[in-house]
């Protein structure tokens, strides 16, 4: 592994001072040095030989087309998804798999490191397996990122594994729409069954006494709340 800071005083930079600084020592510069940088820091941008720049193609924005090289972070998630050195994917799995937060929005941008072909296989398992690193990922979401993993072209065998994952996730969550309806179905047959009670000559103090008590579970209560509505 390089050393950056070899035959450097303390006090100098070794993106300024190395005379044969090659692109990759460049980019894991970058990649380490934007781990707490604010938005938009454009290391790579002043330092980067011409010819380096010039293999990077023109992107599409939302406002005018641009260089991925122009700042730090576009070109951190561009390589994320097309780089081949596993040392590069390695250093943005490391540092910058929890995202960039934009100062603007707020919003979270991830390197999309699960859709290059040349993931490290432990990587892709980290990705399949639920990561609790991708913030605010719930179970949809979860199902839409393996979906578009299996577009990328991994093996059969990791393919297989994300299908089993996306199969689960549709248990999961046909389980947990089983559990809602179950109990919001518990919830409306007391209350059918109090209604008749009342019906048959029963009297509604008693019987509302009778359905409502201690063994009454909380769910049961706070879905019959919303079945019968707020009382004025």
């Amino acid at each position: 592994m390089f050393n950056f800071f070899s035959n450097q005083t303390e006090s100098q930079d070794p993106v300024f001072t190395l005379p044969k600084l090659t692109e990759k020592e460049l980019i894991l510069y970058v990649i380490k040095e934007t781990a707490f940088a604010s938005n938009f820091s454009k290391i790579y941008n002043e330092r980067a030989l011409p010819e380096w720049k010039a293999q990077y193609s023109i992107k599409k924005g939302r406002i005018r087309p641009y260089n991925v090289w122009e700042d730090d972070e576009s070109l951190i998630l561009e390589l994320a998804q097309t780089s081949d050195d596993e040392d590069i994917i390695r250093a943005i799995y490391n540092t910058h798999r929890t995202g960039f937060v934009l100062v603007y929005t707020g919003e979270i941008i991830y390197p999309e490191l699960y859709l290059n072909i040349n993931l490290p296989d432990d990587l892709i398992d980290c990705y399949i397996n639920s990561p609790i690193f991708l913030l605010g990922e719930d179970l949809s979401k979860e199902s839409v990122r393996l979906q578009n993993m299996l577009k990328v072209g991994f093996n059969s065998t990791v393919n297989e594994k994300i299908q089993r994952r996306i199969d689960e996730i549709v248990i999961i969550k046909r389980k947990k729409k089983e559990n809602k309806t179950k109990n919001k179905l518990k919830a409306f047959l007391i209350t059918a069954s109090a209604t008749k009670s009342v019906l048959t000559g029963n009297s509604v103090d008693d019987v509302v006494e009778e359905t409502i008590n201690e063994e009454v579970d909380e769910q049961v209560l706070d879905y019959m709340n919303k079945l019968l509505g707020k009382v004025k």
